[in-house]
């Protein structure tokens, strides 16, 4: 029996969809994908601004460092990926040429999101993620919720530069999906 397996694949913002065809004897494609989201309350004024975003599995790695990332817009250079780029420094303004946090666009954007999508060849257990703020706009981040893979973790319910949500496990889905001819 042969199976066409399809996939979307998410590449610099943008999402494309691929399609193989397995034949038979062949065996399925495997990559497991999980979604760490940091969504800012609807309407909010002030620009969702991340400096570092860690995603630690079950064995102490951050699995977050340098994967894909999205934002719901951007200004003043802070793009998605600065917040996976291993730099926690949160004193560095975002448009300057060393700039290491995001930055969305609250002018134009009433529902401000970040989030990073972690591919692994295996299912992966999140323990733990740690969200780093800017220093002079610590309070930015209160009432942003943290999801992984859909379900709530916590609110940042008060300002300050490192906050951290922890849970006690959560798998990777399959990014694909296979179905007959």
């Amino acid at each position: 029996r042969s199976w066409e397996y399809t996939s979307d694949v998410r590449l610099a913002g943008q999402i494309r969809s691929t399609s193989m065809f397995l034949g038979a004897g062949m065996s399925e494609p495997t990559c497991e994908e999980t979604i760490v989201s940091v969504r800012k309350p609807a309407g909010d004024t002030d620009a969702l601004t991340l400096c570092e975003v860690q995603v630690f599995d079950a064995e102490g790695r951050n699995v977050a460092l340098n994967q894909a990332t999205e934002q719901s817009s951007t200004a003043l250079g802070g793009v998605a990926a600065n917040a996976v780029d291993g730099d926690t420094n949160n004193g560095v303004y975002v448009s300057s040429a060393a700039g290491t946090c995001t930055h969305t666009n609250p002018q134009s954007d009433n529902n401000q999101w970040w989030r990073v999508i972690i591919e692994t060849p295996t299912p992966i257990q999140i323990s733990r993620v740690v969200l780093h703020n800017r220093a002079r706009f610590g309070a930015r981040l209160i009432g942003a919720e943290v999801q992984v893979d859909g379900v709530k973790w916590g609110t940042v319910l008060a300002g300050g530069m490192e906050h951290t949500f922890e849970a006690p496990s959560c798998c990777a889905k399959s990014t694909g999906n296979l179905r007959a001819p």
